[in-house]
């Protein structure tokens, strides 16, 4: 006698999930026995606790045309990863717009 057939969609689900737990494991492995790869951008100095000085050349005096004495606006650089089909000219858009 032969034993039940099972539906070809539990055997599909069950490979599925088995299979996303699976690389969910490997990637967690893969996480702790990797060393980080920004771990040199560690050092760089945040946006607040840049210095803002103005040049030794420049004294400390002098008032500018705009009337501020020697301030300093902190600078943004937008950095952005052009992928492929994934709504790239939207998504540049929104980031021009912002961006100017």
């Amino acid at each position: 006698m032969l034993p039940p057939q099972k539906k070809p969609w539990e055997s599909m689900a069950k490979g599925l999930v088995l299979g996303a737990l699976f690389t969910s494991f490997l990637l967690l492995v893969y996480s702790y026995a990797v060393p980080p790869l920004h771990a040199g951008l560690a050092s760089t100095t945040p946006e607040a606790a840049a210095s803002c000085s103005p040049p030794a050349l420049e004294p400390e005096a002098v008032i500018r045309a705009n009337g501020s004495a020697g301030e300093c606006q902190p600078r943004r650089n937008i950095v952005f990863l052009k992928t492929h089909k994934t709504a790239s000219s939207t998504l540049l858009n929104i980031l021009f717009r912002f961006g100017q």
